[in-house]
Formats: structure tokens, sequence, C-alpha cells
């Protein structure tokens, strides 16, 4: 029964090494350099017929094997076959053909530089991107385009640089897209080797020997002064060899042994599968743990909010419950104020009365805090004098300033505002009281300046020792106090401040606060037409 198999390869069918390459290049380039000799014209004819043979045969393999070889052979092989129309059009340019008409070699020149640019765009794309597998008819147009429209700027409308001037040789503009496409070569051949996991072997050394023999025609092409010159020689054969490379990696390998180009291109397909799957895989394992985390801080900020919530509970339950004996305790000692005749018991009540008062306003500061926080407070918003809460504050402030050794000023103001006037003059009687507390001496100004679109700034000016740069943020915190300028312990909670900024953002108004240490402080609060809207905005 015959055997189902293909026989084996005889070894006079083996591809050719690349030492057997290497003679067979040396042989072409001898035989060629002799035929140079003997005719020139038909030496140049023969080296871009076998360019241009070379180049459709890459185009017939990429083209009917593009499903199975990737993005990078279609890009080049398709590139290749415009290519190879050029390079025949430069062959029936050439001077001494007769065929096209003649203006000094400088047609030929131009139809050189035309058809290096694109096969040096089309190896960048080829493998600036070996990845990406663009639809076939999309190189295809390119390149077809591209090209139609430098024939066209060459051939009939003449419009394309000057390449060549007969006695004077290569232009600027040749010389510099010569070295232009060196360095693109050079370029392609750095991302080639970035991505050589994608090609066989083979293809790789023999795509990296034609990038190489590219350049050095190029070079050859920017120092001929004739276009039958040996410069021009060395070109054309170093383009040959650039060529047969071309073929051994892409022709032969298509043909003889196509799976060296499938298989490649399937393996890498495969390993980018893998490392898909891998990356996806950890994708998941990131979302878990961070679907994990975020579980943990919502209970967490649920605990805390619930913590929070019980702590403030209890401040206010604390408070209320503690004010009823105060009050008590208060009626007493104005029971005993009556009853005492000596001098120095009634400077010990005195102090009694002073320290109870103190606890009172720490209570207050308690429960105003704890009914901040838990939301209880309910805004009643009007219009209000600025000049009626001046007048309130000074009534109230003016005589413990001055027994401190201060003087409040209060300026006059003719403006008024949308806001709580009861919360806002409690804002406003914390940012004296702590004013009054931290002055030494001098002044204390309560003042109001209009501002730019219908808003207006209050504030309350000092002549204290000033804040420290790294205290401003967390003198707004619960229960943080500054050190008094003597060193004692200040008086207060440390609750002023922070009820001011709770009441802001409950009202929409802002607080400003500037200092210079040595020289006083300056607290504001800004209110504008809009704080309504921005407190009902506030998530707070």
């Amino acid at each position: 029964m015959p055997s189902a198999l293909p026989a084996p390869m005889t070894k006079a069918a083996e591809p050719i090494t690349a030492a057997e390459s290497m003679v067979m290049v040396v042989g072409i380039g001898t035989l060629l350099y002799v035929l140079s000799g003997w005719n020139y014209l038909a030496y140049h004819t023969m080296a871009e017929l076998f360019a241009a043979v070379v180049g459709f045969g890459t185009f017939t393999v990429a083209w009917h094997g593009r499903r199975l070889l990737g993005s990078p052979y279609l890009i080049m092989g398709v590139a290749a076959m415009v290519v190879a129309v050029i390079d025949l059009m430069h062959a029936l340019a050439f001077k001494g053909m007769g065929l096209v008409a003649e203006n000094g070699g400088n047609t030929a020149t131009q139809l050189w530089i035309l058809g290096r640019t694109l096969e040096c765009a089309a190896l960048l794309w080829a493998v600036a991107r070996p990845h990406r597998n663009p639809e076939a008819i999309v190189p295809l147009a390119v390149f077809a385009l591209l090209g139609a429209l430098g024939l066209t700027s060459i051939l009939a409308w003449d419009i394309f640089p000057d390449c060549f001037v007969d006695g004077r040789g290569l232009t600027p503009f040749k010389i510099a897209t010569e070295y232009a496409v060196m360095a693109g070569y050079g370029i392609g051949a750095i991302l080639l080797a970035r991505y050589r996991h994608l090609f066989d072997a083979s293809v790789f050394w023999a795509l990296m020997a034609a990038i190489a023999f590219r350049i050095a025609a190029e070079g050859a092409f920017t120092l001929y002064v004739t276009v039958t010159g040996p410069a021009n020689f060395a070109g054309h054969l170093f383009k040959i060899m650039a060529t047969w490379f071309v073929y051994r990696a892409l022709v032969v390998k298509g043909i003889a042994q196509p799976h060296a180009l499938m298989v490649t291109t399937i393996e890498s397909d495969r390993l980018l599968t893998r490392q898909v799957k891998e990356h996806a895989a950890t994708l998941e394992r990131v979302l878990a743990e961070q679907a994990r985390l975020q579980a943990d801080l919502r209970r967490a900020l649920s605990e805390a909010h619930h913590a929070d919530g019980v702590k403030m509970r209890f401040l206010a339950a604390a408070s209320h419950d503690l004010r009823q004996p105060l009050q008590a305790l208060r009626l007493f000692l104005d029971i005993l104020d009556g009853r005492l005749r000596e001098e120095r018991d009634k400077a010990v009540l005195g102090q009694a009365f002073s320290a109870l008062t103190s606890i009172d306003d720490l209570m207050q500061s308690l429960m105003h805090l704890s009914q901040l926080q838990t939301g209880i407070v309910e805004v009643k918003r009007r219009r209000v004098a600025v000049a009626t809460l001046f007048h309130q504050l000074e009534a109230e402030w003016s005589g413990p300033a001055e027994a401190r050794g201060l003087c409040l000023r209060v300026a006059q103001s003719s403006a008024t505002i949308d806001t709580d006037p009861v919360l806002l003059l409690r804002m406003l009687r914390n940012l004296v009281v702590n004013a009054i507390r931290y002055t030494p001496s001098g002044v204390i100004l309560l003042g109001c300046r209009r501002e730019t679109g219908g808003g207006v700034r209050i504030e309350v000016h000092d002549t204290g020792p000033g804040i420290p740069e790294a205290e401003r943020e967390r003198i707004f915190d619960e229960f943080y106090r500054l050190p008094a300028e003597d060193g004692n312990r200040p008086e207060g909670l440390g609750l002023g401040l922070s009820i001011v900024r709770h009441t802001a953002a409950l009202l929409g108004h802002r607080v400003t606060m500037r200092s210079t240490l040595g020289k006083g402080s300056t607290f504001a609060v800004v209110i504008t037409p809009g704080d309504a809207e921005r407190a009902r905005m506030s998530p707070g």
C-alpha cells in the first residue's frame, strides 16, 4: 500500500545555507562587475530587473498567504510590488535606454528616491506595530496611492524636487533624502531586533542582512557624480545583495518552506493569547482584591460613622443633662450671694461664679458641635443688616475686651446679607472670643468689606502673636488649642474654630485666614449670593 506521506527531501532539495548564499552573492557580484565593464547599461538593467522580479515574487507570496503570515509580511509584500513598478520605470528612464525622455539622469534619480522612500516607509510600518493586523486593502491602497502620486509628480506634473544635475552631480535634496532613508533603515533594524521573537531565525537574520546592504547602497548613492561611475556601480551591487537576502527571507521561505513563516506567526499569536490570559487573570485578582478592600473600607467607614454618631449623641445628652444641675448650682450660688457679708467670702463666691460660667460655656460649645455634626441644626435664612450683628457683638464683648486691656473697635457697615443670623452670630462670636483670648495687648477690629459679585467679607483682625504656618490647618480641628504666648494652658476646649468651620459648611459660607507672626491674624467669613445653593449641593 503506498504511503500517504511525502517522500523525505533529498540532500539536493534542502535549503541553501548562509555560506552557500554568500558564495552565490559573491559570484553574482563578480559576474556583474565584469558585465558592467563590458556594458554598464546592461548591468544596470539586469540589477533593476532582478529587484523587480523579487518584488513581484514577494508580493505574490505575501498576498496569497496574508491570512497566515501576519501584517509585517503583508505590508512589505504590498510595498515590494509598488516599488518593483517604480524600479522598472527607473530602469526604463536610465540614461541610454531612450524609452523615457532623458534630462541628464534626473528622472531616473527621482524615481530611485521615490522607490527607496516607499521601501523604507514600508519597513518602518511593518516592524513598528507587528501585532496589529490591518485589513489587506489598507496597505494596498496606501502604497498604490503614494506610488501613483509619486510617479505622476515626476512624469506628468514635473513638481518632484530635482535629484541630479548633469555635470554637477547630486542635488542637496537627493543627498539629504538618502541620509534620511539610511536613518529610517537603522530605526527599522532596531525595531526588527526588538520583535525578533516574532520571526523565524533565518528570516530575521536575512532581513537584517538586507537592511545592512540597503544602508550601504544608500551611502554609496550619496557619492556619485555620474550615473555610470564607481559609486553608482557599488550602490547597485549592494542593492542586488540586499534584494538577494529579501528573496531568501520571503520568497524562498514562503514557497519552499512556508511553515517557517506560518509557524512563527502562529507561535507569536499563541504567545500573545497566553499573555492576554495571564494579564486577564492578574486583572481579575487585582479587581477582586480591590473589591475586598473597598468592602473593608465601607465597613470601617460605617463603623467610624456609627462610633462618631454615638460620641456625638453622648456629648449632646451629656451636655444637656449637665446643664440642668449647673443651672441649679447657679441658683444656689445666687442665694448664697445674698447671705454672705464678708468680702473675703464674696471673692471666693465670685471665683465660683467664674468657674461655673466657664463650665456652662464649655457645655454650650459641646452641645453646638454635636448638633452641627449630627445634622439636626435647622437653617433659617433671612436678610439681616451687618450693623445689627456688629452692634450685638460690641455690646457683648467690649467689656470683656476692656477688662483684658484690649480695645474692641467696630467699623460701621450698611451691608445686608442673606444668612441665618443666629448661626452667623455664633460664628462671629467665636472668632471675637478667640481674638480676645489670644491677644495680650492692642486692638481687635471687627469690620466688613464688599466683594465683587455682590458678596460681603466680615473680618476679625487682632494684634496677637500670629499663627505658625504649620498650625494653620490644625487650628480648625476639634479640641486643638494653640499654646498661649506666656506658655500657659489656654482657656477653652479648642472647639470654637471647629464650630466656625462646621457652621460655615452648613450655611455655604467660606472661612479664610491669614496671619503674620509677631503682627497678628485676620479671620474672615465670606458671604455670597450663591451660598444657599452651595449649601444644598454640599454632600455634608
